[in-house]
């Protein structure tokens, strides 16, 4: 509260292992919350963890006072998730983020973790399963924590994840949440490989391509290097008005122009990989 007050923090995310028992950790994490928002008149962001195997009823309790719900799957089935962890099941942790789903409304976002690397888990897996909860569970992010192995545990003998597979997961998870790419499409093969996955699709794709500014679809377009879906809306309400010309008006809109031109006709001209001049019309 004293860092809220002083303008230092506007939330925080409460988590803790288990003491006890779930439910009882739980209701210890409850009370804080509830402390905070009445004793104290805390109205900042709350993200509350919720821990496996905890009563249906604590979910409720929980939700009137988080901005941000979540419990972490940790892995893409129950079959990668034995293998890091001898306790969790799988089974009950998708029906508490059913449950946490079903109640999910206007006040609150629902996100959850997998760790990377651990458990032989390949990218399709992961993708696969991203793309089901935000489709059926209403998620609003699914998170990736990349493995390290810790000395004197279990899996200390297995190599760290590394960070750009991480970084390429985040990159391609995007795609599926707000490009409508399928997770399929990004990594056919299993593992996503350390390329930009959407420019990795439309240069393995060019019966796809060129897409003319002037007359693509917004689904077309955000497929695009270089266009999200920003962009696209911006374009095609400049369309209402009259067609674009020139690469300086793309520019303009804050378009990568850059990574566009091998992908895009502009008023039936293909500018290439020889064309990179911005330079603004007289």
């Amino acid at each position: 509260m004293e860092y809220y007050r002083g303008g230092i923090v506007s939330g925080f995310f409460l988590s803790s292992g288990i003491y006890k028992s779930p439910d009882r950790t739980q209701e210890r994490i409850i009370e804080t919350v509830k402390l905070l928002r009445t004793r104290y008149n805390y109205g900042g962001y709350i993200h509350t963890k919720i821990l496996p195997g905890v009563s249906p009823q604590l979910i409720e309790e929980a939700i009137p006072f988080s901005n941000r719900i979540s419990i972490n799957l940790e892995a893409p089935g129950e079959n990668y998730l034995s293998r890091i962890s001898g306790d969790k099941n799988f089974a009950r942790l998708i029906s508490i983020l059913r449950e946490i789903a079903r109640r999910k409304g206007s006040n609150f976002t629902i996100t959850t973790q997998f760790v990377v690397g651990a458990s032989g888990e390949n990218d399709l897996v992961l993708l696969n399963l991203a793309e089901r909860l935000y489709a059926d569970f209403g998620l609003s992010r699914v998170y990736y924590s990349g493995f390290s192995p810790q000395p004197s545990t279990p899996l200390s003998g297995l190599s760290p994840c590394p960070r750009s597979r991480v970084r390429r997961l985040y990159q391609a998870d995007f795609l599926v949440r707000g490009y409508n790419f399928k997770a399929e499409e990004l990594a056919p093969s299993g593992l996503l490989p350390d390329v930009d996955p959407k420019l990795n699709w439309a240069e393995s794709h060019p019966e796809k391509f060129p897409v003319e500014i002037n007359e693509a679809s917004y689904d077309e377009l955000i497929r695009v290097p270089g266009i999200g879906p920003i962009i696209a809306r911006r374009i095609i309400r400049v369309r209402r008005e009259g067609r674009l010309t020139s690469l300086y008006e793309l520019k303009k809109m804050r378009a990568r122009v850059e990574k566009t031109l091998d992908f895009i006709t502009l008023n039936g001209r293909y500018y290439g990989r020889k064309c990179r001049s911005l330079t603004p019309p007289n």
